[in-house]
Protein backbone atom coordinates (compact mmCIF):
# COMPACT_ATOMS: atom_id res chain seq x y z
CA UNK A 1 0.00 0.00 0.00
CA UNK A 2 1.51 3.28 -0.73
CA UNK A 3 0.01 7.30 -1.36
CA UNK A 4 0.47 10.55 -0.12
CA UNK A 5 0.54 11.42 3.41
CA UNK A 6 0.04 14.93 4.93
CA UNK A 7 -0.62 15.92 8.17
CA UNK A 8 -1.78 18.81 9.77
CA UNK A 9 -2.12 19.77 6.24
CA UNK A 10 1.58 19.17 5.28
CA UNK A 11 3.53 16.81 3.72
CA UNK A 12 4.72 13.95 6.44
CA UNK A 13 8.19 14.30 7.08
CA UNK A 14 10.76 11.61 6.46
CA UNK A 15 10.69 9.18 9.33
CA UNK A 16 6.95 9.26 9.78
CA UNK A 17 6.16 5.36 11.10
CA UNK A 18 3.47 4.21 9.03
CA UNK A 19 1.69 0.79 9.86
CA UNK A 20 -0.98 -1.40 8.20
CA UNK A 21 -4.33 -2.18 10.00
CA UNK A 22 -5.99 -5.40 8.94
CA UNK A 23 -9.35 -5.81 10.60
CA UNK A 24 -8.24 -3.05 13.32
CA UNK A 25 -4.94 -4.99 13.99
CA UNK A 26 -1.22 -3.86 13.42
CA UNK A 27 0.48 -4.94 10.79
CA UNK A 28 3.99 -4.59 9.41
CA UNK A 29 5.44 -0.81 9.56
CA UNK A 30 8.09 1.08 7.73
CA UNK A 31 9.12 4.81 8.25
CA UNK A 32 8.63 7.23 4.84
CA UNK A 33 11.52 8.21 3.08
CA UNK A 34 9.91 10.52 0.97
CA UNK A 35 8.43 13.79 2.70
CA UNK A 36 4.86 13.62 2.16
CA UNK A 37 4.97 9.61 1.05
CA UNK A 38 4.50 6.35 2.34
CA UNK A 39 4.83 3.11 1.05
CA UNK A 40 4.44 -0.34 3.10
CA UNK A 41 4.31 -3.48 1.68
CA UNK A 42 2.35 -6.65 2.71
CA UNK A 43 0.75 -9.87 1.38
CA UNK A 44 -2.50 -11.99 2.09
CA UNK A 45 -1.73 -14.01 4.53
CA UNK A 46 -4.01 -17.12 5.68
CA UNK A 47 -7.53 -17.62 7.20
CA UNK A 48 -5.91 -17.83 10.55
CA UNK A 49 -3.69 -14.24 10.11
CA UNK A 50 -4.02 -10.94 10.51
CA UNK A 51 -4.37 -10.18 6.93
CA UNK A 52 -6.50 -12.53 5.76
CA UNK A 53 -8.52 -12.75 2.42
CA UNK A 54 -11.15 -9.84 3.29
CA UNK A 55 -9.92 -8.00 5.92
CA UNK A 56 -10.19 -4.37 5.84
CA UNK A 57 -7.29 -2.65 5.47
CA UNK A 58 -6.25 0.54 6.77
CA UNK A 59 -3.03 2.57 8.24
CA UNK A 60 -2.54 4.28 11.69
CA UNK A 61 0.08 7.41 11.98
CA UNK A 62 0.45 8.92 14.81
CA UNK A 63 -2.02 7.49 16.73
CA UNK A 64 -4.55 8.16 14.34
CA UNK A 65 -5.84 4.72 12.27
CA UNK A 66 -7.72 5.36 8.82
CA UNK A 67 -9.18 2.77 7.17
CA UNK A 68 -9.47 2.71 2.83
CA UNK A 69 -13.00 0.57 3.27
CA UNK A 70 -11.55 -2.12 0.84
CA UNK A 71 -11.01 -5.67 1.95
CA UNK A 72 -7.77 -7.41 1.39
CA UNK A 73 -7.69 -9.83 -1.98
CA UNK A 74 -10.65 -8.35 -3.53
CA UNK A 75 -10.83 -6.34 -6.67
CA UNK A 76 -11.51 -3.14 -4.50
CA UNK A 77 -7.92 -3.50 -2.89
CA UNK A 78 -5.82 -0.75 -2.39
CA UNK A 79 -3.07 -0.37 -3.91
CA UNK A 80 -2.54 3.97 -3.84
CA UNK A 81 -4.35 5.35 -0.63
CA UNK A 82 -3.76 8.90 0.49
CA UNK A 83 -4.04 9.57 3.76
CA UNK A 84 -4.85 12.63 6.02
CA UNK A 85 -4.00 13.08 9.34
CA UNK A 86 -5.42 16.09 11.32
Amino acid sequence: MAGFLTIAGTPAPVGTLVTLLFDGAEGPSRATTEAGQYRVDTYIGSASCRNHPGAIIGVLVNGQAVSSGAALGSTDAVLNFPVVIN
